[in-house]
C-alpha cells in the first residue's frame, strides 16, 4: 500500500542519517534528521505509525538521533560532538567550520585574544565574529 511504501521510505533516511551518523559527518546527519522532520513528512502520521509498529528498531534509532542533534545548546548533542570528533574521519558541521575561521583570527594583530577562551564560539556573536573573519580575511587577500 501508499502508507507501507512511504513507512519503507522514511526507515530508509533514517538508515542514511545513521551511516552518516557512523561516518562522523554531522552536517548530513543534521540535515536528513531535518528533512524527516520537515512538516510535509511528519505529518504523515499513518506512516510514522506503519513505521513505529513495523520497522521498530529503526524507529527507536531515528528517536535517538533526534534526541542528540536536538539542539547544540544540550549536553547531549556536545556530548555526541565531542566524541565524534575526537576520532577520525570526520567531516564537521559549519559550527565546526566557523571555529576553524575563529582560529585564523588569532593570526591578526588587531583582534583581542579573550574572543578565544573556551566557549567563546559557542555564544550568540557568532555571526558577528563570522562576518569579521570574512571582512578581514577579504581585507588581507
Amino acid at each position: 500500500t501508499d502508507i507501507k511504501a512511504r513507512a519503507v521510505r522514511i526507515v530508509k533516511f533514517v538508515g542514511v542519517a545513521y551511516k552518516c551518523h557512523q561516518l562522523h559527518n554531522l552536517q548530513s546527519t543534521v540535515s536528513v534528521l531535518r528533512g524527516l522532520q520537515s512538516p510535509p513528512v511528519y505529518r504523515l502520521h499513518r506512516s510514522w505509525s506503519y513505521a513505529r509498529r513495523h520497522h521498530a528498531s529503526k524507529y527507536r534509532r531515528f528517536e535517538d538521533l533526534s534526541r542528540r542533534y536536538l539542539d547544540p545548546r544540550l549536553p547531549l548533542y556536545q556530548k555526541t560532538y565531542d566524541n565524534l570528533t575526537a576520532t577520525p574521519p570526520f567531516l564537521p558541521c559549519i559550527t565546526m567550520m566557523v571555529a576553524v575561521l575563529l582560529g585564523r583570527l588569532t593570526e591578526l594583530p588587531h583582534v583581542k585574544s579573550s574572543m578565544f577562551q573556551s566557549g567563546y564560539h559557542k555564544q550568540e556573536n557568532v555571526k558577528q565574529l563570522f562576518l569579521f573573519v570574512l571582512v578581514c580575511d577579504f581585507q588581507c587577500c
